[in-house]
């Protein structure tokens, strides 16, 4: 039982590998699919003001081996390893034939129950995934409605495209493009590092620096004169 389901499990992740992402049909949905995700992914995270463009300052500064990590970094993880995790393992096997060059093949059977299964557990790795970091930022951002909701739109054409190609290599194009674009040009590398972005403004309008000096009731120190026995003398004065 166990040598049977072994093999079977071998030969769906083989047979995801060997097929060909640049088919004339796995291309047009793989295509597709970024498109379809990527428009109204972007639209709604730059109007719900998740999204925000890097601060250039930060892009300039980031070294070439910072730069690899995000474009070869992330085709590794996180998106080939989920990929291969929610989708290969997780699902039925995709059908291979039918569907035409434009049309849409068969599911195969059982999408119904591990579809949603894979999808649920998907989106909510994520969030833990922040607790693992063990940095507040992370895990506040990774637990967004709004990141959360993004997450499962990408996670649903994942599993679409995976299904209609029978090929990890689509899902993780598309998984790794959204990381590496949010990354580079959308202010991921910034949040991960706990970096704030120097046009940001706290909902007072000032400035993140001088609102925690707000905050903590410190401002600049001023020079005094005091009189003291031996004449006058200067002194820091610290405003309370």
């Amino acid at each position: 039982m166990s040598s049977t389901f072994a093999k079977h499990l071998s030969e769906k992740i083989v047979s995801s590998f060997v097929v060909s992402p640049f088919s004339g049909r796995n291309s047009v949905w793989t295509l597709g699919s970024i498109v379809a995700f990527g428009v109204p992914a972007g639209w709604f995270g730059v109007w719900s003001k998740l999204l925000k463009r890097s601060d250039p300052s930060y892009n300039r500064q980031m070294r070439l081996a910072e730069r690899s990590r995000i474009w070869v970094g992330t085709f590794v993880v996180p998106s080939f390893c989920e990929e291969l995790l929610w989708r290969v393992l997780l699902l039925p096997r995709p059908v291979l034939v039918g569907g035409g060059f434009f049309g849409w093949a068969p599911l195969p059977e059982g999408i119904y129950l591990w579809g949603p299964v894979s999808l649920a557990l998907y989106v909510a790795a994520h969030p833990l995934c922040g607790l693992l970091f063990r940095r507040n930022h992370v895990f506040r951002f990774f637990s967004d409605w709004r990141f959360l909701l993004i997450t499962a739109y990408l996670g649903i054409w994942c599993t679409i495209v995976y299904l209609q190609t029978a090929s990890i290599w689509p899902p993780v194009t598309l998984h790794w493009l959204t990381v590496a674009v949010w990354q580079q040009f959308l202010g991921g590398a910034q949040m991960l590092a706990g970096r704030s972005r120097s046009s940001e403004v706290e909902p007072s309008g000032r400035p993140p620096h001088e609102c925690l000096n707000a905050d903590t009731n410190i401002r600049p120190n001023t020079m005094i004169e005091e009189e003291g026995p031996e004449g006058p003398s200067l002194s820091p004065s610290r405003h309370d």
